[in-house]
């Protein structure tokens, strides 16, 4: 619902004919300009003059949202920064010697990736935040996912969406779904795994329904309290996508001190998936960006995978072989 505080409106602030001076020709100029926009929505059918009102509104609020003010507190925690000395990513990822990583480009979206092939059953396709706000496949959490699971020899797939992101979301979660059929047919993968972070997580989620080798859903903070804006109040389409197939087992991990979604938002969501295969989970003392606690992210989405496979035998190592998804 657009905020009721914001006001848009058409003035065209028409001066009277004393007023009226040669040497100001841009009261002529604003008040053509004005008859001119006035007659243009006089002639536009109400359902369009609606969806331009509603357009105009989002840009509108999108341009203070990104404001120095805000993108210093927000949109900042999304630049590429070096992890802290003293943060357990620094440690037990970003130093960890790794298969290294080769460029590939979608063939259909001409999506740029990073694919790490490790000749192994499962892949994992990773998604990043909204890109406007910085977002893409080098964020801190989707580089710790793909490192997490390339030390367990799983092969995973990041990329940065293409597009314009200021959109109702259907072009890229095509190219998840798309990432997900490059990885079946260009590498040994049968099974994937879509791990979605943010505006990804929503993403990942509703392209789950198109890809049939899909064997597991993560969200990661997901950002429902905002959905309608990330996706131009076609949210609930992709929601709803994400509920489609009942057995598939999802996880949704949410920080307590989430800068975009309030764990109430979070709890009322969940109960509209299937809640048999559905798990939701709070990690305590964390927020959106999740600066620091990378490893602790990684450590809760291991456990619950451990916990829904037990074929693992307790292994993470062997979520790299389909036996484990018979």
């Amino acid at each position: 619902m657009i905020d009721k505080g914001l006001k848009i409106r058409f003035d065209s602030n028409t001066p009277s004919k004393s007023n009226r001076i040669e040497s100001k020709p841009e009261l002529f100029c604003r008040r053509s300009i004005s008859s001119t926009v006035q007659a243009g929505r006089s002639m536009m059918p109400q359902g369009f003059r609606v969806f331009a009102s509603i357009t105009v509104a989002i840009i509108a609020i999108l341009t203070a949202a990104t404001s120095p003010s805000f993108l210093s507190r927000l949109g900042s925690a999304f630049a590429k920064k070096p992890p802290s000395p003293k943060s357990p990513l620094s440690k037990s990822v970003f130093r960890t010697k790794m298969p290294s990583e080769q460029s590939i480009v979608l063939p259909t979206s001409n999506a740029p990736g990073l694919l790490s092939d490790m000749e192994s059953d499962l892949a994992v396709v990773l998604t990043h935040p909204w890109g406007p706000l910085g977002g893409n496949m080098h964020n801190n959490v989707v580089i710790a996912g793909a490192r997490h699971f390339q030390r367990l020899g799983i092969t995973t797939l990041r990329f940065d969406f293409v597009g314009w992101q200021l959109s109702w979301g259907t072009f890229q979660a095509q190219q998840v779904v798309e990432a997900a059929n490059y990885l079946t047919e260009n590498t040994k993968a049968t099974k994937i795994m879509l791990v979605g972070y943010s505006y990804g997580s929503l993403l990942a989620a509703s392209a789950s329904a198109q890809v049939d080798a899909v064997v597991a859903s993560v969200s990661i903070a997901p950002p429902w309290s905002v959905k309608h804006w990330l996706l131009l109040f076609n949210s609930n389409h992709h929601l709803n996508q994400a509920k489609q197939k009942e057995n598939l087992p999802r996880l949704c991990l949410l920080g307590d001190n989430d800068n975009f979604t309030t764990e109430q938002v979070f709890w009322k969501t969940l109960e509209g998936f299937p809640a048999d295969s559905t798990t939701g989970k709070i990690l305590p003392n964390a927020d959106h960006f999740f600066r620091g606690r990378e490893s602790d992210v990684m450590k809760e989405i291991e456990e619950w995978l451990l916990k829904i496979f037990p074929k693992c035998q307790g292994d993470p190592k062997k979520l790299a072989s389909a036996e484990v998804y018979e």
